[in-house]
């Protein structure tokens, strides 16, 4: 169960963060992610933590808008505007980039059964949080969840690209790399502003993920987590200034399942 005190669903932090596709770091996790995806004609995408769209954004430039659709889905209300300017900017038509308001802590719910042939996910699926009833303490049932949910909304075949976080990531790096050089920046006081408040938010983030409440595992864990919700050959590279792992994996299709068996 998702704590109230989540600066994720906070409008504040939401739109702090759309700033960040600015930031050289994050310019490469994102051609990284979805180089990746490669997404394709007539293919659906959903965007897990979706934030300012940056990720829909390259799968609808990629393709020159010819998915089917992208469902952009985040916790946080605000990310609906970013999506809304997003749509009107690209000049798509309706239905082609929609909003989803969800938490990922929850799963997927109300998402049919291979509905997507592509699932994205940029520094999101980390914070799909949970708390053991009896107990109290954090616990990874609901990060553990969150990728059995995707495999049952991919369909056969599809796949899934994401990235998360290092063990104890430098979050002072990525800002170093990201603020120089700042003629890169048209609005350096608002820049200031919102490096503030991620690195508030970073700060925290780390704090918590040392309780066990988010997960920044090293790879080897994360594969292991990633295979018991159904996948398999996980490939893997660094990105984001080394301080994310850019991961890819497949459904296996119904042909792959019976060469299997």
């Amino acid at each position: 169960m998702a704590d109230n005190d989540n600066h994720w669903h906070d409008d504040k932090c939401a739109m702090a963060f759309w700033d960040q596709k600015q930031a050289k770091p994050y310019f490469e996790l994102a051609s990284d992610t979805i180089g990746w995806a490669a997404p394709k004609a007539n293919e659906s995408w959903l965007d897990i933590g979706c934030g300012g769209g940056q990720l829909s954004a390259g799968i609808l430039q990629g393709t020159k808008g010819a998915v089917e659709k992208v469902v952009a889905m985040d916790c946080a209300r605000v990310n609906e505007v970013a999506i809304g300017k997003l749509s009107q900017k690209l000049g798509l038509p309706d239905g082609k980039l929609s909003f989803a308001h969800g938490d990922l802590s929850f799963g997927l719910p109300g998402i049919v059964d291979n509905s997507f042939d592509g699932v994205i996910a940029g520094l999101s699926l980390s914070y799909a949080e949970s708390k053991d009833p009896v107990t109290g303490k954090y616990t990874d049932t609901a990060f553990r969840s969150i990728f059995r949910e995707i495999y049952r909304v991919l369909k056969p075949g599809g796949r899934l690209v994401f990235s998360i976080n290092v063990p104890e990531p430098n979050f002072w790096l990525i800002v170093a790399k990201s603020v120089w050089p700042p003629t890169r920046w048209g609005k350096p006081w608002r820049l200031l502003t919102h490096l503030m408040e991620m690195m508030k938010v970073c700060r925290w983030l780390k704090i918590e993920a040392r309780k066990g409440r988010f997960h920044y595992l090293p790879i080897e864990d994360l594969k292991e987590v990633i295979i018991a919700g159904g996948f398999s050959s996980v490939e893997w590279k660094e990105s984001y200034a080394r301080q994310a792992f850019v991961i890819r994996v497949e459904k296996p299709s119904a042909n792959q399942k019976s060469a299997a068996a």
